[in-house]
């Protein structure tokens, strides 16, 4: 499965205070040659971020090859 956890640093300006935080999002990307499109989520869980893609129709083949709507892949669930 081409998916991904990336860690971010968030930083938000409050009444003159920078508040950070570590946050982590899962990108899952589109396994089609040439393609930019990605999906991502919040959480380090990559399976229930594929799973949550498909309802947006991402399409995966159980977990080896993910596809946009452009670029479906067979065997999706």
């Amino acid at each position: 499965m081409t998916a991904r956890v990336e860690h971010h640093t968030a930083t938000a300006h409050v009444h003159g205070l920078a508040l950070s935080a570590l946050v982590w999002c899962t990108v899952i990307t589109c396994d089609h040659p040439g393609c930019t499109a990605l999906h991502a989520l919040p959480g380090a869980d990559e399976h229930a971020a594929t799973v949550a893609a498909s309802d947006y129709g991402w399409t995966y083949d159980g977990g080896t090859i993910d596809g946009c709507q452009a670029h479906p892949v067979g065997g999706a669930t």
